[in-house]
């Protein structure tokens, strides 16, 4: 931890390291504990508007194809959602010229890029019903659920068709 900076998650300026605040947060092994019973080893998706605009984030290490380690999301999952009218964009811990260059080598043109922790702030002019990060590690749920969008690991994504998912 940096002197004289607070911890994120609790505003400790006494915590000794980041690694502090993962060890109290914890990694989930599973998808969080429903009122609702899995169907075919997956959650059901949370409700949505049928008619509403969707947007969709992706985290990339870990969670795209391109990322560095490789995810399971290949860019023709990324171009299906973005053909069915969703707004597709990355919030990452890579720069944006490093977003940029995956984005165009995977052939795919975005509606957004940004760090994980200026989700809000970059997103907020899109008017949507839904806003849906995918991503692969703690931080990633913890900067989504504080922008306010639903988190999904990429190990825990529904099935393709499945009622309520972006593909």
């Amino acid at each position: 931890m940096i002197p004289g900076k607070a911890d994120p998650t609790t505003g400790d300026e006494s915590a000794s390291s980041g690694a502090s605040a993962i060890a109290r947060l914890g990694r989930p092994t599973a998808r969080p504990t429903a009122s609702v019973t899995a169907t075919n080893g997956h959650m059901p998706h949370p409700p949505y508007e049928e008619n509403g605009l969707i947007l969709v984030s992706f985290d990339i290490d870990g969670t795209l194809i391109a990322g560095d380690p490789p995810g399971p999301i290949l860019f023709e999952h990324v171009a299906a959602a973005k053909a069915r009218g969703y707004v597709i964009g990355s919030s990452s811990d890579r720069t944006l010229g490093e977003q940029r260059h995956i984005w165009a080598a995977g052939g795919i043109e975005v509606d957004f890029m940004c760090n994980k922790h200026r989700m809000i702030e970059t997103t907020a002019h899109f008017n949507v019903t839904r806003r849906l990060h995918i991503g692969d590690t703690n931080s990633d749920e913890y900067y989504a659920k504080l922008a306010g969008f639903e988190f999904l690991y990429v190990t825990e994504l529904p099935e393709p068709t499945s009622k309520g998912w972006i593909y």
